[in-house]
Parts: structure tokens; C-alpha cells; sequence
């Protein structure tokens, strides 16, 4: 499994034919464990880390809606804050969000 380990005490990893988001408990915060099977995604957006925000993988789901923020001050990052199905990181992180990325969009082709 790929996991990248992200800010807010959040994770995404990806395994065989799943995508598990976490978010670790904390003292006000239950941990909670959402998996999500290969083939209800439609699309994984990375928003690149800029010189004063952070960047954020993005899990799209069928059926879902998502507001382009992308022309926004933060790129949409505040927004991704709030989503279950986003994990923030930092610049260091940019590659493994890559790689989490590439090997969900490997296995959404594998289906095809």
C-alpha cells in the first residue's frame, strides 16, 4: 500500500483495488476510516503547493459535485480543509501524492 501521510492528522493510502482515507484520533476528533472501493472514483485532482499554501489530493466520487476553486487566492485548499475525500500536504510530500495518484489512475485503467 501507498500511504501519504498528510496535515490535519489525515492519510490517504492506496492498496489492491481500494482507497482508504484516515484521519487519526486526536483529543476533540474520533478516528475515522473511510475506504473506498477503485471503481466508484471518476477522477484524483493534486493541487500543486505554491509558495504560501499548501497542495491537497482530491478523490472524486460518482455522482459527486466539486466547486472549481482553483481561481481562488488559497487554489482551493481552504476548501479541501473541509472535504472527507481531500488530504492536505506539504511541498515535501508533492511526490508521494504523485505516486498515490499514478497508482490509483493505474488501477482505474486496469478496470477499463
Amino acid at each position: 500500500m501507498i500511504v501519504l501521510h498528510g496535515l490535519q492528522h489525515k492519510a490517504i493510502g492506496v492498496g489492491d483495488g481500494v482507497v482508504v482515507i484516515k484521519r487519526e484520533k486526536t483529543l476533540f476528533v474520533a478516528e475515522r476510516r473511510k475506504v473506498i472501493p477503485i471503481s466508484q472514483i471518476t477522477a484524483v485532482k493534486i493541487k500543486s503547493p505554491g509558495a504560501i499554501t499548501n497542495g491537497y489530493i482530491q478523490i472524486q466520487l460518482a455522482g459527486q459535485i466539486t466547486a472549481d476553486a482553483s481561481n481562488t487566492v488559497t487554489g482551493g485548499t481552504m476548501d479541501a480543509a473541509n472535504d472527507e475525500n481531500a488530504v492536505i500536504f506539504t511541498a515535501e510530500y508533492l511526490p508521494k501524492a504523485e505516486r498515490v495518484q499514478a497508482e490509483i489512475n493505474r488501477q482505474l485503467a486496469e478496470q477499463k
